[in-house]
Order: C-alpha cells, then structure tokens, then sequence
C-alpha cells in the first residue's frame, strides 16, 4: 500500500493492516457504533480464548476426587512401574501414590513369587 502525500509512513504491517481496513470501513459506510460494537465482541472473544473464564478451576477427577487446586497429590519418589508400564502420578490416586511411597526398596515378581 502506498503511503498518500503528507502523510505520516506506515511503520509495521499492523499499523498498515488497521488503515487498510478504517479506509474499507469509510468506504462501505460502517457507523462509529456498528464498528465499536465489532470490535467490542472481538475483544471479549479474544479476551475469552486466552484467559478462559474458569482459570482457577479445582481440577477434580477420578484420580483426584479432592481436586488437585485444593488437594494436590505427592509425587512418586522414583520410577514406578506396573506390569511392565511406568506409571505417572496423574495416572494415579493420592492412596496409590501414598502405598507405593511406603515401598522402600526396589521389588520385582516374576512368574508369580
């Protein structure tokens, strides 16, 4: 787009998408209301998408039931696994987590013993 006589130069591709498109708007006879009432919807949907209004939500689930905002789970003090499948703390109730934690040295059964 090239810049019209005495006129300040358009400095990034933003500020020359927003003249752009105040210059279509003149064109297609868009009301100060109208074009405040787009642009107010646009904001609350962007606004919306990157902040969501349950941000502080409690993160309750099966594998949780207190919440983990509230309740947060303990960690798995090494590598557990189950059945040949390493298992994670999200994966797991607090009361596995806690009974897993009290193991204090490394088990393995094989063929049944």
């Amino acid at each position: 787009m090239a810049n019209e006589p005495n006129k300040e130069p358009v400095k990034d591709s933003n500020q020359a998408f927003a003249i752009e498109l105040v210059n279509a708007i003149k064109g297609i006879g868009v009301s100060k209301e109208d074009l405040k009432e787009v642009l107010d919807s646009s904001a609350e949907g962007m606004r919306r998408a990157l902040k969501p209004e349950n941000a502080r939500h409690p993160d309750i689930s099966a594998f949780n039931p207190e919440g983990e905002r509230d309740h947060p789970k303990d960690k798995l003090r090494r590598k557990t696994f189950w059945a040949g499948v390493e298992l994670h703390p999200d994966e797991l109730t607090p009361t596995e987590i806690g009974l897993f934690n009290k193991v204090e040295h490394s088990l393995e059964a094989r063929n049944g013993s």
